[in-house]
């Protein structure tokens, strides 16, 4: 109690007395207080650097003005955040931004959600009182997802920073001066020619329509538009996401913000990927006739399954069944129920379904956050868990942590490793990591190691490799193969071990993973092949029957992720009339 009342500072703002903690600014402790000050370059979990100055407030009564976001809070401080003086400077503002760029909101493609435009209003601008200045400044739509209008930014650096400070990327900042200022990534390349990772995170955090997403634009103001709360699907870290949706389709995929604060991530996948392919999706089910797949109903092609299947195996044939680990948990259980129950075959497997079992308690990112030492063992293991390589890249960079690698990784986080440990065996990461003097001199130091493992790494007693470590270190972040590895594993499927093109007859469940297209070179002895995938590919053209599948988007269930937490995949939208949920269908079967 002595500590938090040591920690605690009350000021008076609006005549009203607050309570902050030693250290806030002024603006946190409004934000603490629910008291509304208008900001535009402040965002939660960037630095604030009071370039727009539309949260001026007073102080002593109006002895002087500050900005609240760069202002330390202090004992007995005296703040006015409303006066007519306050609201004539944050009109004045708003005034000269609008008059600074291309501000005609009928004709801006984020009208209805931009920030700028809603301060406008809340401070009853009408008009403008200052000349237009209207500068000829480029567009660059070079991006395949992204497209950045010079003519509507404010220059508020929020996405600047969030490159800076939240991916570790560092590749906007601004050029020219004065009326030309203007965003500049990598000193002056087209966006896609320069080291923009796609994360996306400045399109999030930007408050006009400076920086807009070519899917989304002109389909659906925020109002217009329902959100809805669900998982990302590419890796298996199980990234939180917000889906934005309209008319039955989703528009928009955001991070959705951290329980503690801040800022989320999302890598290219995560963000882009799912919704900006042309692959053809299959809406109804297809059965071989004459040596061509054709439509058919349900009916016909569950009956054509339970048919065939039961005659291979009553004709003691072998029955094998294979599911990606993209799947949800309910879906991996009702395949592998199906096959144990009513097809009597355990030749049943998930695809990245493998997880290796290490000697330390699971790491969460947050572990990562708060380690001394961050060892990551694998090839390339940020270029299918990008959000690992931002994280780990900004916590090396502003924390100072050592960072040791081994194996090899993207040459941002090279030059920032204390060790690079190059591992000629992929079966002995551990011996090589144990012959390298810089490795072994930094895992003596630590006191709170991490140890980031890819999906191929072995299985390791990392305990020894750390003797100093605090109690409860160290932990280690396994990282699997497909977003629900660990529940696939949980539900009792294997990794492997099932050659498909052995057996007489054969059920994929690829949903709509594209990485099992090439499943299957060739059909081998398969007599009978079945897929339930969403997408037309060189696996549904090989089958014999194809069911269609809901994508991620269009499902419900649980996946569990690389931290070991349940999260919750929610349906954003409906499937086409004719796809059925993979659990209704495996358990309409099941019941024949």
């Amino acid at each position: 109690m002595r500590e938090q009342a040591m920690s605690e500072i009350t000021l008076t703002i609006d005549g009203k007395q607050v309570k902050g903690k030693r250290g806030d600014t002024i603006l946190q402790v409004c934000e603490r207080n629910d008291i509304a000050v208008p900001t535009l370059c402040h965002y939660n979990g960037l630095r604030d650097i009071g370039t727009c100055r539309m949260c001026v407030v007073e102080l002593q009564g109006g002895a002087r003005t500050t900005t609240a976001c760069t202002t330390p809070a202090e004992e007995g401080m005296v703040v006015d955040t409303q006066s007519p003086r306050l609201s004539a400077m944050r009109r004045a503002t708003l005034e000269l931004l609008f008059s600074e760029r291309n501000h005609y909101c009928m004709f801006c493609e984020a009208s209805g959600d931009c920030e700028l435009q809603q301060l406008a209003y809340q401070h009853g601008m009408d008009h403008v009182r200052y000349p237009a200045l209207y500068p000829s400044l480029p567009l660059d739509s070079s991006h395949p997802y992204l497209v950045v209008d010079h003519n509507r930014c404010i220059l508020c650096r929020r996405c600047v920073r969030a490159c800076g400070e939240v991916v570790a990327n560092h590749n906007l900042g601004v050029r020219e001066r004065g009326i030309e200022t203007m965003l500049a990534a990598d000193g002056g390349e087209p966006l896609e020619e320069s080291r923009c990772v796609s994360c996306g995170t400045c399109l999030q955090v930007c408050p006009t329509g400076a920086i807009f997403d070519r899917r989304s634009i002109y389909r659906g103001r925020k109002a217009d538009c329902t959100v809805v709360s669900s998982t990302c699907v590419e890796c298996s870290l199980g990234c939180q996401v917000e889906l934005t949706v309209r008319s039955g389709q989703v528009l928009r995929v955001d991070a959705a913000p951290p329980a503690e604060g801040g800022i989320g991530l999302l890598c290219q996948k995560g963000r882009f990927g799912s919704l900006n392919g042309d692959r053809e999706r299959i809406t109804t089910p297809l059965v071989r006739q004459a040596g061509a797949l054709r439509s058919a109903s349900w009916d016909e092609a569950l009956g054509r399954i339970h048919s065939r299947l039961a005659a291979v195996g009553a004709a003691g044939g072998a029955v094998a069944g294979m599911a990606s680990a993209r799947a949800t948990t309910e879906t991996l259980r009702a395949l592998r129920g199906y096959f144990e129950r009513a097809l009597d075959s355990p030749h049943v497997f998930a695809a990245g379904a493998e997880i290796a079992s290490d000697d330390a308690p699971t790491a969460t990112l947050a572990d990562v956050e708060n380690a001394d030492l961050i060892v990551l063992i694998g090839n390339e293991v940020g270029a299918a868990h990008q959000v690992v390589e931002f994280t780990v890249g900004r916590v090396v960079e502003q924390q100072g942590v050592a960072l040791v690698v081994v194996g090899s990784a993207d040459k941002r986080l090279l030059k920032r490793a204390r060790a690079q440990v190059a591992v000629s065996d992929a079966g002995r990461p551990l011996a090589a990591l144990k012959a390298d003097a810089n490795a072994l001199q930094a895992l003596a130091a630590a006191r709170r190691p991490v140890f980031i493992l890819g999906p191929e790494v072995p299985a390791m007693e990392l305990g020894p490799l750390v003797s100093g470590a605090e109690e409860g270190w160290p932990r280690a972040l396994r990282l699997g193969a497909k977003a629900n590895s660990r529940g696939a594993a949980a539900a009792g499927l294997r990794a492997n071990g099932v050659d498909l093109m052995a057996a007489r007859a054969a059920f994929v469940l690829a949903g709509d993973d594209g990485e099992l297209d090439g499943a299957l070179p060739a059909r081998g002895a398969l007599e009978f092949l079945v897929v339930q995938a969403s997408y037309h590919s060189s696996l549904t053209a090989m089958a014999d029957v194809v069911l269609p599948a809901p994508l991620w988007t269009e499902k419900q269930g649980t996946l569990t992720n690389a931290e070991g937490r349940t999260v919750a995949l929610r349906a954003a939208v409906p499937p086409p009339e004719s796809v059925r949920d993979e659990v209704e269908v495996l358990a309409a079967l099941a019941g024949r």
